[in-house]
């Protein structure tokens, strides 16, 4: 093809593709010009500045919007507070009505379109009085749009979805949540008890006058009505850190459980709105049984006051924000979720801190007394009294029980008043990064209860189950682990085994397990050598002795069984450690089942099942000569 050709048809694709682009630029703005001619309002939803809505089965609501944009309910009354959304919606929506196609310029028959008594009348206003008024009829034939009258015009049809999207109640376009602040904002949560004239004050839940209540009645008096009989308040510095325990006393709060409430609140939302209530005792709501109040940052603070049961009604609780006059309905299932109690939002734990950087414990009591250390790299330590190995499972053991004691009830009073300055078993635990030890005692509970007192990591008096003091009891032979061998069985390379005159040494020779003897000998069966392994690690004992000064009298002298076990240490490379050897010696005096023990390099004489020894034995049966 030649230069000119290839121009040519260059310039032919170039004027086709211009061509297409006129022709989609004239398409669209054809459209846009039918929109805009169908178009109703000659406004932008920005500009709006007042909306009413008239539904035929309620009342009228109205709002206008002020020069920051936020919208306030004018009717019915004053004071409802409006759903910011919803009203920038029914803005958006009236801006962007739509006309299907006009019906009659001039209806003289407002009946047969449903107009004479309209279903809803929705009216727009902006700042420089364009305004527009729509009012809604019946449904079409065809049942998509409906009629409608424009300006008190002429009848169009308009989309039965744009119908759906202004029909609003006044309980659609209120603000309904009782509670505006989001649960990373709120700093402070605040629960009081008020007195309503009801029943008996309830003494537990007056504060002193130290605390700041105003109330501090005398015995037998009745505080006026709306006197706070007890307030429980929690507070944190920042979204991100712990929630403390300000009142009735400074204390650990339970995390869990101010998180909860504080979940639950952007939920609850009032019903059943009682506007212009002729008397607030009707509700229960003159003073209220209680407040709960929630403060973000700075002074913002909320206040909800919590009345009746409707127990002619829905079943809910009647309720009313302290800043306006509506009553509502609430669900009363949040109410679980209250801290209706003086400890409810107290931390229960006997150990509030982070058990992971426990690193000493030292216990004490009337029969015995231990000190444990924790080492970074071998775990824990018995170091007092000392001993060669340390049980890791019954020291956890120890430590879980603690972790998982909660309290009962938290008792009024010092610990001396309930014996806990001489307590029957007394813990003291280091955590790193504290350079004193926190002391825990127990100590036996009330008669004719099934509990005992301790005092929490914080120092305060606590309640706790009967059982608690018996499952820290504990002694130093409790912890000291009888465990004579472990070792990983992929790394052992060399079993030396003498057992009643006889001798057997079998090697890991590339992962296979070979006799090295007897030299004319071989292993069957490479499970064999497992179950040696099986019977070795972990080798445990059930008790041990004293070491007699005559080894003789437990068959040690001459043991029945020797065992040496050399492996290799990855951490190592090339070298080969040697555990043992072990002797096992004549069966125990009294335990028939059981034999005597002794491990080269560890004090005292174990007793060990007899299985052990069978194992063994069991196992060589698959040594035997190599086949000629």
């Amino acid at each position: 093809m030649s230069i000119r050709a290839t121009i040519v048809l260059a310039l032919l694709l170039a004027i086709l593709c211009a061509a297409y682009w006129a022709l989609t630029r004239r398409e669209i703005e054809t459209v846009r010009r039918t929109i805009e001619a169908r178009r109703l309002a000659d406004f932008t939803a920005e500009n709006v500045c007042r909306i009413t809505v008239r539904p035929a089965d309620g009342p009228t609501v109205a709002a206008e919007r002020d020069a920051a944009g936020a919208w306030r309910i004018t009717e019915p009354l004053g004071g409802i507070p409006a759903d910011q959304a919803r009203w920038n919606g029914l803005a958006a929506n009236m801006a962007a009505l739509l006309s299907a196609r006009i019906i009659d310029e001039a209806p003289a028959d407002l009946a047969r379109f449903g107009l004479d008594a309209p279903t809803l009348i929705v009216g727009a206003e902006t700042a420089d009085a364009a305004r527009l008024s729509v009012a809604f009829g019946k449904m079409e034939p065809i049942q998509v749009n409906r009629y409608a009258r424009v300006n008190d015009g002429a009848v169009v049809l308009i989309s039965d979805r744009s119908f759906l999207r202004l029909n609003r109640s006044l309980r659609d376009l209120r603000d309904r949540r009782i509670f505006s602040f989001a649960p990373d904002a709120v700093r402070r949560i605040e629960f009081a008890r008020l007195w309503d004239g009801r029943g008996e004050a309830p003494a537990a839940f007056r504060h002193s006058r130290e605390s700041g209540n105003p109330a501090n009645e005398a015995p037998g008096e009745t505080p006026p009505l709306g006197t706070e009989l007890g307030r429980v308040a929690v507070v944190r510095n920042t979204a991100e850190g712990p929630w403390q325990v300000v009142e009735p006393v400074e204390a650990p709060a339970d995390q869990d459980r101010v998180a909860a409430l504080l979940q639950e609140l952007p939920n609850l939302t009032g019903d059943h709105y009682v506007d212009q209530p002729e008397d607030l005792s009707d509700y229960g709501l003159n003073p209220g049984w209680a407040r709960l109040t929630l403060a973000g940052d700075g002074d913002a603070a909320e206040t909800l006051y919590l009345g009746a049961a409707d127990l002619a009604g829905d079943g809910g609780l009647f309720a009313k924000r302290a800043d306006q006059e509506s009553v509502c309905l609430l669900d009363p299932y949040f109410v679980n979720f209250l801290p209706l109690t003086r400890t409810h939002f107290r931390d229960a734990r006997l150990i509030t801190r982070p058990v992971r950087g426990l690193n000493a414990l030292r216990y004490v009591s009337r029969e015995d007394e231990f000190i444990l250390q924790k080492d970074p790299d071998l775990g824990w330590r018995l170091v007092s009294p000392p001993a060669d190995q340390t049980d890791q499972v019954a020291v956890s053991t120890l430590i879980g029980e603690l972790v998982r004691m909660t309290a009962l009830d938290f008792p009024v009073g010092a610990p001396e008043d309930f014996g806990l300055n001489d307590p029957d078993v007394a813990l003291w635990l280091g955590f790193e990064g504290e350079s004193d030890m926190v002391q825990i005692g127990f100590v036996g509970g009330p008669e004719g209860r099934d509990a005992c007192f301790a005092t929490q990591d914080t120092g305060a008096v606590v309640l706790l189950p009967e059982e608690a003091l018996a499952a820290i009891r504990r002694s130093s032979d409790d912890l000291e682990s009888f465990e004579l061998m472990r070792f990983s069985k992929e790394h052992a390379v060399k079993l030396a085994i003498a057992i009643e005159a006889r001798q057997v040494v079998i090697e890991n020779r590339a992962g296979v397990w070979q006799v090295a003897l007897p030299a004319d000998h071989v292993l069957q069966n490479q499970s064999d050598a497992r179950l040696l392994l099986d019977a070795l690690s972990p080798l445990k004992a059930e008790a041990d002795l004293v070491v007699p000064e005559d080894l003789a009298v437990y068959g040690l002298d001459r043991p029945v069984l020797t065992v040496t076990v050399e492996v290799i240490l990855p951490e190592q490379p090339g070298y080969v450690a040697a555990l043992g050897p072990l002797f096992v010696g004549a069966p125990a005096h009294e335990q028939p089942r059981t034999r005597y023990a002794m491990l080269s390099g560890r004090d005292g004489i174990y007793l060990i099942g007899q299985d052990v020894l069978d194992r063994v034995r069991e196992a060589l049966r698959g040594v035997r000569p190599a086949p000629r």
